[in-house]
């Protein structure tokens, strides 16, 4: 029988055997080289609801709370940015639903002059202030959450 008639027929019904112990990698010379392999059924296990899409940029920062109180308040919360060009946002890191989401395309963002630690953002229905720990940080919010309200797709 024909070495390449061997292995077509190993690697055939390697595929009908659930666990198979040994398999043929390479023909050389007329030597066979097994090397040790180990066949699993299991599926690659589901990446949470919320690692899709990938986040570019998550964290805490302060939100200005909106018209459900007299005085506005600073409410800590935290932020993942998306690749879809999304800012969500949660009570907790690992708070399953967000409360609430913003689409970036097309708002202006920037810095307020008066406070170099807020972000602002205007969407069509609010104005949104975002408080980072310190201007570094509100810099690098501002340069990420850009890159989508400036994004032409």
């Amino acid at each position: 029988m024909p070495w390449s008639a061997v292995i077509f027929f190993l690697l055939t019904t390697s595929l009908l055997v659930l666990r198979w112990n040994w398999l043929l990698v390479t023909l050389k010379k007329k030597a066979l080289i097994i090397l040790p392999f180990q066949l699993s059924i299991k599926s690659p296990p589901k990446p949470p609801a919320r690692a899709s899409p990938k986040p570019t940029k998550q964290g805490f920062l302060e939100k200005l709370s909106g018209g459900k109180h007299q005085t506005p308040k600073w409410d800590n919360r935290y932020f993942e940015l998306t690749d879809t060009g999304y800012l969500y946002y949660y009570k907790k890191p690992d708070g399953g639903k967000p409360i609430n989401s913003i689409y970036l395309r097309g708002c202006p963002v920037e810095i307020d002059p008066s406070d170099p630690c807020v972000v602002l953002l205007k969407t069509d229905e609010r104005d949104w202030s975002l408080k980072a720990v310190n201007a570094e940080e509100a810099c690098a919010w501002k340069d990420a959450l850009s890159f989508y309200t400036d994004k032409q797709n």
